[in-house]
């Protein structure tokens, strides 16, 4: 071969070399692109479709509705759990105000305890009947006949008196007219439009006692006299006006023995 062809030879195999390095470099280069742009377009993709999802399902509504509804949901929530809690510590409440209630009232003898008790002292009640004669007289020897026939016994302040078996004077009979004295020595000219029987409460026994004995003894005396019955007030005693009487006693009975437990309480 002469140097032209071997020039020529070598020319294109450094041609064919520089192409071979050329083509292998562009490949390697798109090798490692390709991984990074698959990760690429796959989260563009991803996020292509969400927000298009979102655009979709977007509704309009406004931010003061969506507020006040959250916090309607928050309440309604934490009532229900109220309501829970309340459900199961009733029973344990219930337990311990027993306990503390059978503590407190251990020593005390009546049966029904109110939970109010009060500091104030109860006043004396009074108790009046008035037995009024129909024709408006009612002479002094019809009263010492009435009188030892009901049971009533002449005292030191010139009125009469009812005591029980147990020597306990539960209430008195008085003149209806002022001073409200018998004359002793005199009943035989005495004369009277009526006459007053009436006790103070608390006495010597059950208030509802007294009361039921002095309207007993009230209801045969005006048997003995042909008179009629009144209450404090003048008016007919009627069994409303009774009935009301006793309702007022047991009013008073209750208001009673709390004055009596607070007293005991603060002794202790």
């Amino acid at each position: 071969m002469d140097a032209d062809t071997i020039r020529f030879i070598l020319l294109l195999a450094g041609l064919a070399l520089i192409l071979g390095i050329f083509v292998w470099d562009r490949q390697k280069k798109a090798g490692l692109r390709l991984p990074f742009m698959r990760k690429r377009q796959a989260a563009r993709s991803v996020k292509s479709e969400s927000k298009t999802v979102s655009q979709d399902r977007r509704e309009p509504v406004w931010e003061e509705s969506v507020s006040n509804l959250d916090e309607a949901d928050t309440l309604d929530t934490e009532f229900e759990r109220l309501d829970e809690i309340l459900q199961e510590e009733a029973p344990a409440a219930k337990a311990r105000q027993k306990k503390v209630e059978q503590s407190a009232f251990s020593f005390f003898d009546y049966e029904a305890i109110p939970d109010d008790p009060i500091d104030e002292p109860v006043p004396e009640k009074i108790l009046q009947i008035n037995v009024v004669g129909r024709n408006r007289r009612i002479t002094g020897d019809q009263i010492m006949q009435a009188a030892r026939d009901v049971g009533l016994l002449e005292g030191d302040m010139q009125v009469f008196h009812f005591s029980d078996d147990q020597d306990r004077m539960l209430f008195s009979m008085a003149n209806m007219v002022n001073p409200g004295t018998f004359p002793p020595k005199e009943m035989n000219s005495f004369v009277t439009p009526g006459v007053t029987l009436f006790s103070s409460l608390p006495g010597p026994a059950e208030s509802m006692a007294i009361f039921e004995q002095m309207l007993n003894s009230a209801q045969r005396l005006a048997a003995l006299f042909d008179a009629e019955l009144q209450d404090d007030s003048h008016s007919d005693l009627t069994k409303q006006t009774i009935d009301h009487i006793r309702e007022e006693i047991i009013e008073y009975e209750r208001r009673l023995k709390l004055a009596r437990l607070s007293r005991k309480t603060a002794s202790r």
